[in-house]
């Protein structure tokens, strides 16, 4: 799938949510990460498909670099994307352009990483995290999910219950948004697990701090 189809269906989603992210968006400064880690080593396995893939660090690695953390699946993807949540939009990694938006990893974020081979495992050695907290702002914002167990939405969202609209996650199977809302009779998914990105919708104008 082509970037520009990509980013399509990520405007399909969200104007059939009905949000509208217009120019008058009051933002409350920039998001600071602050992750916590135990000195536990782990290993974090991710299962990865061919096409585009919504991921979460599940290790604290020391070396963030793009090219240590990517370095066991050789050259067998094009494209990582981080959401920016100060802008609303992606900042798009191309490994074909000489100049990219970053080289490093933000563990506190998830990131899209787009394949050109099937059923590869990304491995990643680290610290095991035992806590995370990130400032969380007004419109759409991609924390990364960092533990190895997964975790129900309910015991996820404790803190922001008030504070938040949706959740999507990416199924990379099917290559499209499930989305989770806290008003719906039933719900694609109920929890987080292992490796997943997440999507999170803050409709609190002052934002919130997402803490589990």
């Amino acid at each position: 799938m082509k970037t520009e189809n990509f980013l399509l269906i990520i405007l399909i989603s969200v104007i059939f949510l009905g949000i509208v992210i217009t120019n008058n968006i009051k933002y409350t400064g920039n998001a600071v990460g602050i992750v916590s880690s135990e000195v536990v080593n782990t290993n974090c396995f991710i299962s990865l498909k061919e096409g585009w893939n919504f991921i979460s660090f599940c290790a604290n690695a020391t070396n963030k670099e793009i090219n240590s953390i990517l370095s066991g699946i050789g050259n067998n993807y094009k494209y990582i994307m981080l959401w920016n949540e100060t802008n609303q939009k992606f900042d798009i990694y191309s490994i074909l352009s000489n100049e990219k938006p970053f080289n490093d990893f933000d563990f506190s974020k998830g990131y899209f990483i787009y394949l050109t081979k099937d059923n590869i495992s990304l491995i990643i050695g680290g610290e095991s995290y035992n806590s995370y907290q990130k400032n969380l702002i007004f419109g759409w914002n991609a924390p990364g999910y960092v533990y190895t167990d997964s975790m129900n939405i309910n015991d996820l969202t404790r803190f922001i219950q008030d504070d938040f609209r949706y959740i999507m996650k990416w199924n990379n199977i099917d290559q499209k948004f499930d989305i989770y809302s806290p008003l719906a009779s039933s719900n694609p998914f109920t929890s987080i697990n292992k490796g997943e990105g997440q999507f999170i919708y803050i409709k609190n104008n002052d934002g919130t701090s997402f803490i589990y």
